[in-house]
């Protein structure tokens, strides 16, 4: 009679065993995803902060040699840089400047600006496939004598 009781305490013993193994390899499981679903999260979060810093800074300064990383209208006259004002000139000439479109840890895939009520104008656009966030911004757009109110589209991505 001693042994059955033996045998019925290791199959308890053996299946509580079992189930607390399931469990606790399910919950590994649950965190681990959870990681990998915030690292991804880190990852286009920092991707969009950088996008953003790229748009503030396009539309706030001014770079003849560098457009992208300034963009903003020169005011001779006034001697200052109109903040929100963007040069579309100016802008147009990061095109042909590829190398000046990589920075720390992303890239610009593409620029573009919108006049209110007109179709889009892209400026350039790179074919790179990987994680790329669409960063937009409104601004009066200036080209030459004239200016409108629009909006610049940065598309940034996280390199490869």
């Amino acid at each position: 009679m001693k042994t059955s009781k033996g045998i019925a305490f290791a199959a308890d013993f053996l299946t509580a065993t079992m189930l607390l193994f399931c469990c606790t390899l399910v919950i590994f499981a649950h965190i681990n995803n959870s990681v990998e679903k915030i690292s991804t999260d880190y990852k286009k979060m920092r991707l969009a902060e950088n996008g953003v810093f790229l748009m503030d800074s396009l539309v706030k300064n001014n770079d003849e040699n560098n457009p992208l990383m300034g963009s903003a209208y020169f005011n001779g006259r006034l001697k200052r840089v109109e903040q929100n004002v963007v040069d579309i000139g100016l802008l147009k000439k990061t095109g042909g400047k590829s190398e000046q479109q990589q920075f720390n840890g992303f890239f610009v895939k593409s620029i573009s600006f919108q006049p209110k009520g007109k179709d889009p104008q892209i400026i350039f656009e790179k074919m790179q496939h990987s994680t790329c966030i669409g960063i937009e911004r409104f601004a009066i757009l200036k080209d030459g004598f004239s200016q409108e109110k629009g909006k610049i589209t940065a598309v940034v991505c996280n390199e490869k």
